[in-house]
C-alpha cells in the first residue's frame, strides 16, 4: 500500500483549477514558479490504469477539492490560517507525500516605510486539531514531528517521525522553525521538495513543506486539515494601513508622495 491508494481523486480536478486564469490560479502558478500539479495529476493516471483490476479500499479514498476562488492573503498582527495547497508530490516509491502550503503575503517595512522590514514567525502548527509538537535537539528540531497534543491535552505518539514541516518566512532561501525551536541546520526549500530547482524561490511569500510518510497503522493515509498560527511583527494600525495602501503587489499601490503623514 502507498499514497496512491488513497490519492486517487486528487489530480485532473486540483489540475482544472491550477491552470485557470483566475486571480487565485495565476497567484498559486507564481508561487511554484510554473511548476504545476500535472505532474501528480500524470503519474496518478498511470497508476490507475495499472490498478483498475484491483481492489481499492473506499474507505479512505481521498478528495482534494479545487477552489478556484483561492487567494494568497495577507496578515497582520496574528491569524490562524489553513493555508493554499500550490504543490504536491509522491517520492520514496509512492511512500512519502510532499505538499506545499502557502500561507500568506511576506509585508514591507515598519514605521511608515521607514523600518526595519516585518517579520512573520510560526507560533504553531496544528494537523486535525491537534498540535504538533517537534524534536528539540538535532537537525530534526523544529522540523520532525515527535508527538500530537489535542484539546484536553492528551499526548498521541503514533505519528512521531512521520511527519516533517520545513517553514519559510520570505522566499525559499529563509528557512525558519516554529517559535520555541533553534535549528541551525536548516535547508533551502529546492534541497527539500523533490521536484524543485533554485528557480522555484517563492519570492515575498510565507510557505510550509509538509512531508508525510505512508502509514495506513498509524492511520497516516490523508493530507488532513492543517492549521498555520502566525505572527507578524508589523500590528501597529498606522504600520498596517499605511503598508496596504503603498503595496504594488497586493495593496492599493498609491505612490507614498500622494500620503501625508503628521
Amino acid at each position: 500500500m502507498s499514497w496512491w491508494d488513497d490519492l486517487v481523486d486528487i489530480g485532473s480536478q486540483a489540475l482544472s483549477w491550477y491552470t485557470g486564469n483566475t486571480i487565485g490560479a495565476q497567484l498559486a502558478r507564481t508561487a511554484v514558479t510554473g511548476y504545476t500539479l500535472n505532474q501528480v495529476t500524470r503519474a496518478i493516471n498511470r497508476e490507475q490504469s495499472q490498478d483498475q483490476q484491483k481492489t481499492q479500499d473506499k474507505g479512505v479514498r481521498l478528495q482534494l477539492d479545487p477552489d478556484p476562488n483561492a487567494k494568497i492573503p495577507v496578515v497582520y498582527g496574528r491569524a490562524s490560517l489553513g493555508g493554499i495547497i500550490t504543490d504536491a508530490t509522491l517520492y520514496n516509491s509512492n511512500q512519502s507525500l510532499y505538499i506545499c502550503f502557502t500561507i500568506c503575503e511576506q509585508t514591507g517595512y515598519l514605521d511608515l516605510g521607514a523600518g526595519a522590514i516585518s517579520d512573520i514567525t510560526f507560533r504553531d502548527i496544528y494537523w486535525n486539531n491537534q498540535r504538533l509538537i517537534f524534536q528539540t535537539s538535532g537537525t530534526g528540531a523544529g522540523i520532525i514531528v515527535t508527538k500530537s497534543i489535542d484539546d484536553t491535552g492528551t499526548e498521541n505518539t503514533d505519528i512521531a517521525g512521520l511527519i516533517q514541516v520545513f517553514c519559510y518566512s520570505g522566499n525559499s532561501f529563509y528557512p525558519v522553525v516554529p517559535y520555541g525551536y533553534t535549528n541551525a541546520a536548516l535547508n533551502y526549500a529546492n534541497n527539500i521538495f523533490p521536484t524543485w530547482t533554485a528557480n522555484h524561490d517563492m519570492t515575498d511569500l510565507v510557505f510550509v513543506i509538509v512531508r508525510m510518510d505512508y502509514n495506513r497503522e498509524k492511520s497516516l493515509t490523508s493530507i488532513g486539515d492543517w492549521t498555520f498560527v502566525v505572527e507578524n511583527t508589523m500590528k501597529q494600525p498606522g504600520d498596517c494601513l499605511y503598508d496596504y495602501m503603498t503595496n504594488t503587489r497586493y495593496g492599493a499601490g498609491i505612490d507614498p508622495a500622494e500620503i501625508y503623514l503628521s
